[in-house]
């Protein structure tokens, strides 16, 4: 039976992640900050280590008792549009770089034995450098801010460790991807479902936000992380990108999905900027040459859209709610 170590087993990415392979009868090691088994993963084929990615020798040693086929690095210090990562630069640097570094290191020290997948962000890339259809991924990006440094930063060592020491490594970038395992958090998807709940089921008020004219290429998190696992299954598996190709106007979205609720979107939501075309950004997705072609995507999304996917998944979460 394969072994897994998922890092970063408490977070979005990666309780899907061990969802999909104890379903599919693997030993996995989760590890995380909490000090406990977090209760979505209690099963007997799963473990749970709690470990400060801080401490690069606790790490090590957490490796060495694992005694791992795969790692697959989900952990990462990060937030929304507009978070400020110099007030968490440290965390940033070792948990988002040095940690993996320490992976990387150890597989190299089992002989190539244990391969290693880290989860990277579309945010690493310069949207007008990838726009050349031509243009070799890792020749596109560029750091913006600490968190697409830090995330470079372990590419570039990923690639030194395959080249020099032979390890099995791929890097995975992902777009935007969410679900309502990230409920609380300030991403917008989440953070709009949140205030649907106040406005419909509590009764408080509108659905305050800043503005709906921006376009994003939005994605299911429990489908992108059944694409990395599919991806895990294969040998000298290959860098991929993960991301839907389209891109979604947010007023769009959110019509939508508040009518298939029942409710008008313009009676409940309140804009700071209303139809201010100045205020319209849009955000990028991947070069769509270094997505798989439609007939893989397809084979490896499904019958249904992520976009349809995650729609199922808040509205499941909504009625739940107001019902």
């Amino acid at each position: 039976m394969r072994k897994i170590c998922i890092i970063g087993v408490d977070g979005q990415d990666g309780s899907y992640l061990a969802e999909h392979f104890l379903k599919n009868n693997f030993l996995v090691t989760g590890i995380g900050r909490r000090s406990e088994n977090p209760t979505r993963t209690e099963q007997p084929f799963f473990k749970y280590k709690s470990i400060d990615l801080s401490r690069p020798t606790d790490l090590r040693k957490a490796l060495i008792d694992i005694d791992a086929d795969t790692i697959i690095y989900c952990a990462s210090t990060h937030g929304p549009n507009g978070f400020d990562y110099f007030k968490v630069a440290d965390d940033t640097f070792a948990v988002n770089s040095y940690a993996p570094h320490v992976c990387l290191n150890y597989c190299r020290e089992t002989d190539r034995k244990c391969s290693f997948i880290f989860l990277s962000s579309i945010k690493v890339f310069d949207h007008e450098l990838h726009r050349n259809q031509d243009a070799n991924p890792w020749l596109c990006r560029k750091a913006t801010d600490l968190y697409s440094r830090s995330k470079i930063l372990v590419e570039d060592s990923i690639e030194f460790y395959r080249r020099t020491y032979g390890v099995s490594t791929a890097v995975v970038w992902l777009s935007n991807h969410e679900s309502i395992r990230r409920i609380d958090s300030k991403y917008f998807l989440p953070f709009f479902v949140t205030q649907c709940h106040k406005a419909i089921k509590l009764g408080k008020g509108k659905i305050n936000v800043r503005t709906l004219d921006f376009y994003c290429d939005w994605g299911c998190a429990n489908q992108f992380m059944k694409i990395v696992f599919k991806k895990s299954q294969k040998q000298n598996s290959k860098d991929l990108f993960i991301g839907t190709g389209q891109f979604v106007y947010a007023r769009d979205l959110v019509k939508e999905f508040l009518e298939r609720l029942g409710y008008d979107y313009k009676s409940l939501i309140l804009e700071k900027f209303n139809g201010d075309k100045t205020a319209i950004r849009q955000s990028y997705s991947f070069n769509k040459e270094w997505l798989p072609d439609r007939k893989t995507q397809n084979n490896l999304l499904g019958p249904k859209s992520v976009l349809d996917n995650m729609y199922d998944e808040y509205l499941k979460y909504m009625s739940a709610d107001i019902n």
